[in-house]
């Protein structure tokens, strides 16, 4: 076999994919944690200690696997012992892969949606557009985004870290309800109402968005205001109604629009604004 041969079946196996994800973690999240503005010194210290912490086990555990197959092939007295070490070693590799596969999308932060929009593309991630800022808190920023494919537009989540992001909806959880006409919609038009709550996980922040092609709706649960954010039919359309939720409204199944009642009834899935309504 060519020395391209070898090469090509250490880049498919499973030390191929192992050191690509540690390349991964010190090209693109490593500089991210340690390099990025308005972060302290402690935070750059804590990030790095963690990141060497885990290459440095991972790669003893591969230096340790190789020498119990070394042995097995050359010791066949000592062949239970080192096959013992080399599954050992086998399931701490495998453990790792998947740290190194799932943690680098909770410690990735990006200065900007731009930032982030392009390391999601080109990475994989998710393809999507931020529209517009719906709502912020110290901990969340809550978007209107155009996702590609069947998606269409959506609200969306970001964790904020100081000034900089996260990855979009890595700690996002839907509520979907069931799209509603409304009663007194002119003999012409049916105007519909989709609604939409959307949980931040680890903050526990909940935002309820409503998006309708009638721009002048006055929408209340239990007494509280839900104001328009875009309220000239700026996006495909459509008007964009939202607030992030308090005591008084989380998990309210009622809302009053126009003065009529109305159920919110949930489901297993929903489009918000489709692809196919979208006229930007």
């Amino acid at each position: 076999m060519t020395m391209g041969g070898y090469i090509n079946m250490f880049d498919d196996s499973i030390f191929g994919l192992f050191f690509k994800l540690i390349e991964n973690l010190f090209c693109e999240v490593l500089p991210r944690k340690i390099c990025g503005k308005n972060k302290t010194v402690l935070s750059r210290i804590m990030s790095a200690i963690i990141i060497f912490l885990l290459t440095g086990l991972s790669i003893i555990t591969v230096i340790v696997a190789a020498f119990a197959l070394f042995f097995i092939l050359d010791s066949p007295t000592n062949i239970i012992n080192s096959i013992i070490i080399l599954v050992l070693s086998l399931t701490i590799i495998i453990v790792n892969i998947l740290l190194l596969i799932i943690l680098p999308k909770y410690l990735l932060e990006f200065e900007s949606f731009e930032d982030e929009m392009d390391f999601s593309y080109k990475n994989g991630f998710s393809r999507h557009t931020v529209i517009l800022i719906l709502q912020q808190t110290k901990n969340d920023c809550f978007v209107l985004a155009r996702f590609c494919g069947y998606l269409g537009i959506r609200p969306a989540v970001y964790k904020k870290h100081g000034k900089r992001i996260g990855l979009i909806d890595i700690y996002k959880e839907n509520i979907y309800y069931k799209t509603f006409y409304l009663y007194e919609s002119d003999a012409n038009k049916n105007y519909s109402v989709r609604v939409y709550r959307i949980k931040n996980k680890l903050t526990k922040t909940q935002m309820i968005v409503f998006a309708s092609e009638n721009a002048t709706l006055n929408i209340r649960i239990n007494n509280t205001v839900i104001p328009p954010i875009v309220p000239e039919n700026k996006i495909a359309n459509f008007s964009i109604y939202g607030t992030v939720e308090t005591y008084d409204t989380r998990g309210c199944e009622e809302v009053i629009i126009n003065s009529y009642k109305y159920q919110l009834i949930e489901c297993k899935s929903s489009k918000f604004i489709g692809k196919n309504e979208i006229v930007m």
